[in-house]
């Protein structure tokens, strides 16, 4: 028995709807797309804005301040010796256990 709330679905009204879908899709895909053409337009002006601040700002930079930047960086910073392995061998041992 059909359902009567499912009646929109029926393949009689599939074109409607799918003309509908597709015109809706269509706007929202334009929409995104110039949305996002002006997004990346408006960071390219504004990188551009950024590195010459950047560039400045290094350019400005005394020895002194940027010594103790790089303390400040380097702080705390937990020196980790490497391991001796990759650690692959013991993983696929690990593997190994697991199929068994």
């Amino acid at each position: 028995m059909p359902d009567p709330q499912l009646d929109h679905l029926h393949s009689s009204n599939r074109p409607v709807i799918d003309a509908a879908y597709n015109a809706a899709m269509d706007s929202k895909e334009r929409s995104d797309t110039d949305g996002a053409r002006t997004y990346a337009q408006r960071w390219s002006v504004a990188a551009a804005v950024l590195d010459e601040r950047r560039l400045r700002d290094l350019r400005a930079l005394t020895e002194v301040e940027a010594a103790r930047r790089f303390a400040l960086i380097t702080t705390g910073v937990k020196v980790v010796p490497g391991r001796p392995t990759s650690g692959l061998v013991e993983q696929q041992r690990i593997f190994a256990r697991l199929r068994r």
